[in-house]
Parts: structure tokens; C-alpha cells; sequence
């Protein structure tokens, strides 16, 4: 998980506690102490301290290490020290009078969690987008292989089919010539032999003269 999925998740944890007006504060240009402020207001001192207990608990579910928790029971300021970024949960009266957005960012580079979560959106619906339209394109790269492999087995399908049909055709002329020889062969012996004489029984004797 990186820096700002870390102030994002802060912000959601915030938000589900239902504290208002979440504003992260980009400091890095001009604080060493850490790159994002998270500020925060709750309506009391009560929902300040749970709230920062919640944030505590999810960041170290997450791996987020919170070296510091500043403010006490009864305290209007509450803040969580989460080392390349701060929590601040404060009460409304306390937040207008320190007025850390101005302080700090001057109004620049500060963003409501509403922008930042509608840029979230926006940038996951283009991740989506781009990943269905990779996924197209493979499934169409796919296609298009698996379509030339049938190409290529038809073919060889084709190639093969027709040299066997060759072969076929080669082979058939020998043996009609085969065929013809013996036909011929079987037409000369028939030639060749002599017609049958009518037997001696048949013939009537020719009468001797005495």
C-alpha cells in the first residue's frame, strides 16, 4: 500500500465515523515533518477520541504504523501521527480558529475527500476501460491465431487429401493396363484355338458299293 492509499483509507475511516468536512492538505513542499495532512471535525470531544481510536485500528489492520496519538480524554484535538502523513480530528470551534487548511496549504494543494474520492471513481472506471479493452484485444489476437491454426490444419488437411488422391490416380492406370493386357492375352488364346469339328458320331457313314 502506498502514501496516499493509506491518506484514502484514513478518509474512508473518518467518514464511516461520521465526521465532517475531511480535507487531505498536501504539506510536502513546505513541512518535513510529513507529505498529507488529514483534517477532520467531529461534532465533541467524545467523537474526536472514538474516532481517533477507529482511524488507529484500521491503519494497523492495514500495516500502517501510528507512532503517536496526541490528546487526551477531554481534548477538542486529537491527532494521529502516522508518519508520512497526520490525522487531525478536531472540534469545529478549534478547527476555525487554527485554521490548519490556510496555515499550511494556504488553500493550495488541498482537496475535500468528495474530489478525491469522484477522481478515484473516474480513475478507476479508466482502469477499467483500458483493462476491457486489453482484454479485447487479446481475445481478438486469440481468435485470430486460433483461426489461422484451423487455416493451417485445413490446409495440411487439403495437401494431404490431394497426394493421396494422386497416389490413387497413379496407381489406377497400372493396374487397368493389367487388366487390358489380360483381356488381350485372353482374346488371342481364343483365337488361337481350334474351332470344334463336328463328331464322328454325328456324320452318316457313306455307303460302301460292293
Amino acid at each position: 500500500m502506498d502514501i496516499f492509499d493509506g491518506v484514502v483509507l484514513a478518509c474512508e475511516s473518518l467518514d464511516n465515523m461520521k465526521t465532517t468536512n475531511i480535507v487531505v492538505c498536501d504539506v510536502s513542499k513546505v513541512a518535513s515533518i510529513a507529505k498529507y495532512f488529514v483534517l477532520a471535525t467531529s461534532t465533541s470531544n467524545v467523537q474526536g477520541r472514538a474516532t481517533a481510536n477507529h482511524v488507529q485500528q484500521v491503519m494497523e489492520e492495514n500495516g500502517i504504523e501510528v507512532l503517536s496519538k496526541e490528546g487526551g480524554e477531554q481534548s477538542d484535538w486529537v491527532v494521529l501521527d502516522c508518519y508520512d502523513f497526520v490525522v487531525h480530528i478536531m472540534t469545529k470551534d478549534v478547527r476555525e480558529y487554527y485554521n490548519l487548511d490556510k496555515l499550511w496549504g494556504d488553500g493550495k494543494n488541498t482537496k475535500k475527500f468528495e474530489t478525491i474520492q469522484k477522481e478515484l471513481e473516474q480513475k478507476a472506471k479508466k482502469a477499467e476501460k483500458k483493462s476491457a479493452k486489453k482484454q479485447k484485444v487479446e481475445q481478438k489476437t486469440e481468435a485470430k491465431k486460433e483461426k489461422k491454426e484451423t487455416a493451417k490444419t485445413t490446409k495440411a488437411a487439403k495437401v494431404a487429401k490431394k497426394a493421396e488422391k494422386k497416389q490413387n490416380k497413379e496407381s489406377k492406370p497400372k493396374k487397368a493396363k493389367a487388366d487390358k493386357v489380360k483381356t488381350e492375352k485372353v482374346k488371342k488364346a481364343k483365337a488361337t484355338k481350334p474351332k470344334k469339328t463336328q463328331k464322328q458320331s454325328d456324320q452318316k457313314p457313306e455307303s460302301i458299293e460292293k
